[in-house]
């Protein structure tokens, strides 16, 4: 196709491509070296630093932007809910969990001499002498290794620890609770409405349907084993049912359209915002015959036990985890509803363990996280203009004159307001933002002087 489109010398062509968030990675650059007029470019993504590095990199300005959250406030796509359902491990998984993490921290101990491992972290970093101090410094080393495509020249300690992190971290994913509220969730919606369900493995695909088969109508299910026929043919057939329940497994995320679909369930883990929004986009779409849809989209998040923690790597899961949520949840212009949270988490604790570790590095100087990257307190508040701070300062002030504790939900709604009222992007409050609002622990008054001091 890009051949045959080469051979066009009149450039008067009007070039439109969908999903133009993938633009962004190098692989797929060579499509705009076709002759083209006019441009166009769709995505659903709400990840404004794609676009910039798409802009960047293909010289093609962004001149409009129609997010979902204009889409949901001009009625073009229906009002919907979200909701978080934290789940704990079953006792087998958590078992298997505490037994990874006692084999990562004796393998942390054996990185910590081991001298290719120090050797290799030199390298990366471009420094003469540089020893591991810390669990962050690891986990950190692995993470850059990743994101600068050297993953496949770790020294064997950092492998060995590398695979045991990921294998921990696939209980998480796809843990047996979470298998089985995701089914009773399922069966709740099945006689009345479609259902999808986003799953992270063929596995646990498989497991879901067959467990729904005894007891609901309608149950199918698609994955990478099946011929594309055979997946385009199960597609057609639930688009014609009424109600019913559809599970997948990595195949929903672009290019579905079920226009009927109200009920989504989210059990496979999203690593970024753009898989997130792509899930929820499945059910968002207008239906000619109900407009009165009102869709739901459940959001499973396992968590293993307090006492069975690695200090940092998962608390600053968690925190990310936290941060890109509520941040998606801000752009969207929505309040997710966290659903109970089972008592055996002991989530506060977890939760305030994290927060303290995240103030304590931020208060060093900066912390760092997977999803972001390194995270400067000044350099996020010197991102905002200074007029604009200047106004969200005397704003929080006529907002919380007693400067006491908020939640997240009145940080949610305030922000998204002063976003309205001043006319402004939600960028300015984008990820790195929701850090610093955990520094100031949602308190206006340390707020305000965060921000007049970070970004003097």
């Amino acid at each position: 196709i890009l051949r045959k489109l080469s051979d066009y010398d009149d450039p008067g062509q009007f070039l439109i491509i969908d999903e133009v968030h993938h633009f962004a990675a190098n692989e797929f650059n060579k499509i705009l070296n076709i002759q083209y007029k006019w441009f166009m470019g769709l995505s659903a993504s709400v990840e404004d630093e794609r676009e910039e590095i798409f802009e960047i990199r293909n010289k093609v300005p962004i001149l409009y932007r129609f997010r979902l959250k204009d889409a949901i406030d001009r009625k073009i796509i229906p009002d919907f809910c979200w909701k978080i359902h934290p789940v704990s491990l079953d006792d087998n998984e958590q078992r298997n969990f505490e037994s990874l993490t006692k084999s990562i921290n004796e393998t942390i101990g054996e990185i910590r001499k081991d001298d290719d491992a120090k050797s290799f972290a030199r390298t990366l970093y471009n420094l003469d002498n540089f020893e591991f101090t810390t669990i962050q410094d690891i986990i950190q080393c692995i993470e850059i290794a990743r994101l600068r495509g050297k993953i496949g020249e770790l020294p064997p300690s950092l492998e060995v620890l590398q695979n045991l992190l990921i294998k921990r971290r696939f209980i998480l994913h796809t843990s047996v609770p979470k298998i089985k509220l995701a089914i009773n969730l399922a069966k709740r919606y099945a006689d009345s409405s479609k259902c999808l369900i986003f799953t992270m493995d063929i596995e646990s695909c498989e497991n879901i349907a067959n467990n729904l088969r005894n007891e609901v109508r309608y149950v199918d299910s698609i994955h990478s084993n099946l011929k594309q026929d055979e997946v385009k043919k199960r597609l057609e057939k639930f688009r014609r049912e009424e109600n019913g329940v559809f599970v997948a497994a990595k195949m929903l995320d672009e290019g579905v359209d079920i226009p009927d679909a109200e009920i989504g369930i989210n059990v496979a883990a999203s690593r970024t915002r753009l898989q997130l929004i792509q899930r929820m986009g499945r059910i968002l779409r207008k239906d000619p015959k109900n407009p009165y849809k009102q869709p739901i989209f459940h959001h499973l998040v396992a968590i293993p036990r307090s006492h069975d923690r690695i200090e940092y790597e998962d608390d600053l899961m968690l925190l990310d985890n936290d941060s890109w949520i509520k941040d998606t949840a801000f752009k969207l212009g929505l309040v997710p509803i966290i659903e109970p949270i089972d008592q055996e988490i002991e989530f506060d604790k977890q939760w305030e363990k994290a927060a303290q570790l995240q103030r304590d590095l931020i208060k060093g100087g900066s912390a760092y996280s997977a999803n972001i990257g390194t995270i400067k307190i000044e350099k996020i508040i010197s991102s905002i203009p200074k007029k604009l701070r200047i106004e969200l300062v005397n704003a929080i002030k006529e907002k919380f004159p007693d400067m006491t504790y908020y939640s997240d939900k009145d940080w949610i709604i305030f922000l998204r307001d002063f976003c309205i009222e001043k006319g402004v992007s939600t960028s300015h409050f984008d990820g790195p933002f929701w850090w610093v609002l955990e520094l100031a622990e949602r308190n206006p008054r340390k707020l305000i002087m965060i921000l007049q001091k970070g970004g003097s």
